[in-house]
């Protein structure tokens, strides 16, 4: 992502349902997707989908022999040491627990029920470690388990926030936390939105700041890098970070510079009609394409015919079609030689005899001594006469 702040690519893979949790895994590489449906969709990291689950029949009252959820989900986390292990809550009572690999195996928590009634958990979390499973409940109850103990919770807190509303959010601290920070909702016109900071021992306000006009969905200060990130109900995401404090992420955003998409322009001419004008102010029509292309091809230089080939010697610095060079030169000499081979070669030579005689300079001087006078040999006709007639020509 660049210093525009757009996102280069968009899926949907939940076709109309709203997106309600959406959460990377510990190693980045598989992101979790949860919507307003039963089925929960896992996707890695370049937007292919990875599984989904199975959808249970919704007539079904008992959940104890379902294999998945029969409702709606409301939210879904990852665990934060096990790779590929997940867990998600649902609007039947139920917190189901998830592997990636397989897709039938799931462990299923029955939420404590209170008073004969359902109780509905809105939001599930991991401890630190990944030993203890937390949900806040629809019912204003936080409900705590140990992930290998799913019957009976271990930790049960009543009355923890206000009955029949919905908890956006519930999360473990680490040991030297601080602060707590959470977004305030608002009415359309009524004011801005705020993200607040209160101390976590007597809850007092700290500090707050102003965000939009719109309500807080959710929000998230990350442990590392430091920034604090919140969604609003607009669709708009915001990161708050300190230049001196933060790390990474909004940072290299902001210094990495977006590059414009060079854009072709194009100039066209536009023609006058005017048929009542004079003989000398008069335009040439304009041509269809189709004419103007053929008269193009009839042009040497705009439909960029080839030369022909130079006839005879070079010119203008171009090569003849003999001779200029040594290939052609031997094309033409030696390669194209119509010498007739079935000739004799005596009868060739003997013509220079008489030449070799008056000029002593070439062979007569080497055999001037040894050989005075010169051996002929016979023609082949005399030879033939000796020859047995059972030798084959």
């Amino acid at each position: 992502m660049d210093a525009s702040f757009k996102a280069f690519p968009s899926l949907q893979h939940c076709e109309c349902h709203q997106i309600k949790s959406l959460q990377y895994n510990n190693m980045g590489d598989m992101i979790l997707v949860v919507s307003g449906s039963s089925q929960a969709k896992v996707i890695d990291k370049d937007g292919f989908e990875v599984m989904e689950y199975i959808k249970e029949d919704q007539y079904i009252v008992d959940m104890a022999s379902t294999k998945s959820h029969t409702a709606v989900l409301h939210t879904a986390t990852w665990h934060p040491k096990m790779k590929g292990k997940f867990m998600t809550c649902s609007n039947d009572a139920t917190v189901r627990i998830w592997e990636v690999e397989n897709l039938k195996k799931q462990k299923k928590v029955c939420l404590k029920i209170m008073q004969s009634k359902k109780v509905i958990p809105i939001t599930c979390t991991y401890s630190r470690d990944g030993n203890l499973i937390a949900a806040a409940c629809q019912n204003g109850n936080i409900q705590i388990w140990d992930q290998n103990l799913t019957v009976h919770p271990k930790f049960h807190y009543i009355q923890a926030h206000d009955p029949g509303t919905d908890t956006s959010y519930v999360a473990f601290s680490y040991d030297d936390d601080k602060l707590v920070v959470t977004g305030t909702s608002v009415k359309r016109g009524c004011g801005n939105s705020k993200l607040v900071f209160f101390e976590h021992r007597t809850f007092q306000r700290v500090y707050g700041i102003d965000i939009s006009d719109v309500s807080v969905v959710h929000c998230l200060w990350h442990p590392k890098l430091n920034q604090i990130v919140v969604g609003t109900a607009n669709g708009l995401t915001k990161v708050s970070y300190d230049p001196n404090k933060s790390q990474r992420r909004a940072k290299l955003c902001m210094v990495k510079t977006h590059w414009k998409v060079k854009q072709a322009e194009t100039l066209t001419q536009d023609y006058i009609i005017n048929p009542h004008a004079l003989p000398m102010f008069h335009e040439p029509r304009q041509q269809s394409m189709r004419i103007q292309l053929e008269k193009d091809k009839l042009d040497p230089l705009k439909s960029h015919k080839p030369e022909p080939p130079v006839a005879g010697p070079g010119l203008s610095g171009r090569v003849g079609t003999y001779g200029g060079t040594l290939p052609s030169y031997i094309e033409k000499n030696i390669a194209l030689d119509n010498t007739d081979n079935n000739s004799s070669y005596w009868e060739t030579i003997l013509p220079h005899a008489k030449a070799a005689e008056d000029s002593l300079y070439w062979v007569s001087p080497a055999y001037s001594k040894t050989q005075p006078k010169t051996a002929q040999v016979a023609s082949d006709d005399e030879g033939s006469k000796n020859e047995p007639e059972w030798k084959t020509t």
